[in-house]
């Protein structure tokens, strides 16, 4: 129980006898009675007296009584739920670093940093794998032969080389298009890592790589809102994307406001991590 619950309590009961003592002694200040009555009659009048003056003060301190206590059970109750939920979060966060960390999805940020590299390369396959979001991509859909004969030299690269020479197209399409998928599920971790709210030092315990995913998600984020504006279709049929939101509340939680502040003013398009991918940059 802390301090001020307890001089509450003992001032509730300095009150109590403050006001069982007042009546008396007005009672007899007013009356002089010194000598106890033996008459019933005089008793049954004493106890009126004192019943009416004294049950509004003691309605008024159960009330107040009352009050106190389910004050004191509620944040009580609230400070448990708010822990219970704070540790249930903890876990789940732990939970979702662990998964980033492991072997399965290290393949999936593997592809999907690859996928990214050559969208940003090029401009064709930024344009490709940006209308793939959205039901604009039946629009003019490019016919299987036509994605597969713009896009084979992007994948056959030597330094990130995918698929072997030998693939057909059906299978070069097929792998392309799983490839491609792992964008999603990337995109789709770190949306979903923008709705947990932990304590800021395990954001700095866990950065999940932030500072550099940050600018290659940035990037994306700007070609998906770009793409949505751009044709009525995505609007009627589409809701908006919501990767360039989850962004800016990861960018409160990873950064200090000073940080922060200086990353607003950003060009994206000029970080040393685009650049590098453009080849702009060794």
């Amino acid at each position: 129980m802390k301090k001020w619950q307890i001089l509450l309590i003992a001032l509730l009961i300095l009150i109590v006898i403050v006001l069982g003592y007042f009546p008396i002694y007005l009672y007899r200040e007013q009356f002089d009675t010194s000598v106890r009555s033996n008459l019933q009659a005089d008793w049954g009048t004493f106890g009126d007296y004192v019943g009416g003056l004294l049950n509004p003060f003691i309605s008024l301190l159960t009330l107040i009584s009352t009050s106190s206590i389910a004050y004191i059970l509620f944040t009580y109750e609230s400070r448990r739920d708010a822990k219970t939920k704070e540790e249930g979060d903890v876990k789940s966060f732990m939970e979702l670093y662990q998964f980033f960390m492991g072997i399965e999805f290290r393949v999936v940020r593997t592809i999907a940093w690859d996928i990214l590299k050559k969208a940003i390369a090029s401009d064709k396959y930024r344009d490709f794998i940006v209308k793939e979001n959205y039901v604009s991509r039946y629009i003019g859909r490019q016919s299987r032969a036509d994605v597969y004969n713009e896009f084979k030299d992007i994948f056959y690269q030597k330094d990130h080389e995918i698929y072997g020479q030998k693939e057909n197209e059906s299978a070069f399409l097929k792998q392309e298009a799983f490839d491609r998928n792992n964008v999603d599920i990337l995109i789709n971790f770190f949306q979903l890592l923008s709705f947990k709210n932990v304590p800021e030092n395990y954001y700095k315990i866990c950065d999940f790589y932030y500072d550099t995913w940050r600018p290659v998600l940035y990037w994306y984020a700007v070609q998906l809102e770009n793409a949505y504006v751009l044709l009525e279709e995505n609007k009627k049929f589409n809701n908006p994307p919501n990767l360039l939101e989850a962004l800016k509340k990861l960018d409160e939680r990873f950064y200090k406001p000073d940080i922060l502040s200086a990353l607003k003013d950003e060009k994206i398009e000029t970080h040393p991590i685009i650049l590098h991918m453009q080849g702009k940059l060794p």
